[in-house]
């Protein structure tokens, strides 16, 4: 005992205290951690998990803008945008109410209709080579196009063909003929080599389709 009291100084007695200061509170420090003591540098890295993560605790604010993409989401979870159910559905209609059937004639020299898709009317017109036809239905927002069809002791040279909606820009009622954008007027003409060269309306068959 006198060996060890002949050996203790007061610097050995505060760096043996010093010590288990120093142990005991690194002790504390590990089991009783103040209160928003723990940030990033005391973390290592990947040591949050998806286990470690509360349900929910991530919200939409904590994700980085543009940082997911498809591969990150379960698509068969995501519901229709209300447009495009609408889109797919057509507004309750049949997609066939949408389409635009063409509708089309034959009709011979005579203004008489050989054949046609259904409910066209035709009939000369005011002048030789010029006929109506009355579409069950307006053209408006359609194209339409006629030409002339091929038939025995058809027209040499060369023949001109078109049709004109009767609208107020053609003004069919000059001609008697109602101003409705469902009729149109058809004239074929053959061309006559001169001199002097001439056009002349010239009765023949037609197709006349509208689109």
């Amino acid at each position: 005992m006198r060996a060890i009291r002949r050996h203790l100084t007061y610097a050995n007695v505060m760096s043996t205290l010093a010590v288990f200061v120093v142990l005991g509170g690194g002790a504390y420090a590990a089991t009783q951690l103040p209160k928003n003591s723990v940030g990033p540098k005391q973390l290592k890295s990947n040591a949050v998990t998806a286990a470690k993560i509360k349900k929910n605790a991530v919200t939409g604010a904590k994700v980085k803008n543009a940082s997911l993409t498809g591969a990150d989401l379960d698509l068969s979870t995501l519901g229709a945008v209300p447009n495009a159910t609408n889109a797919a559905t057509l507004g309750g209609a049949l997609p066939s109410s949408y389409a635009q059937a063409p509708m089309w004639a034959l009709v011979d020299k005579a203004g008489i209709i050989v054949r046609q898709s259904g409910g066209i009317e035709a009939a000369p017109a005011f002048a030789a080579g010029v006929y109506q036809v009355a579409f069950p239905k307006s053209l408006e927002g359609r194209g339409l196009s006629a030409t002339r069809a091929l038939v025995e002791g058809d027209l040499t040279g060369s023949t001109s063909v078109g049709a004109s909606l009767c609208t107020a820009a053609i003004d069919c009622s000059k001609f008697g003929i109602p101003n409705e954008p469902r009729r149109a007027l058809v004239a074929i003409s053959q061309f006559e080599e001169g001199p002097p060269a001439t056009f002349t309306n010239t009765p023949h068959a037609f197709w006349i389709v509208a689109y």
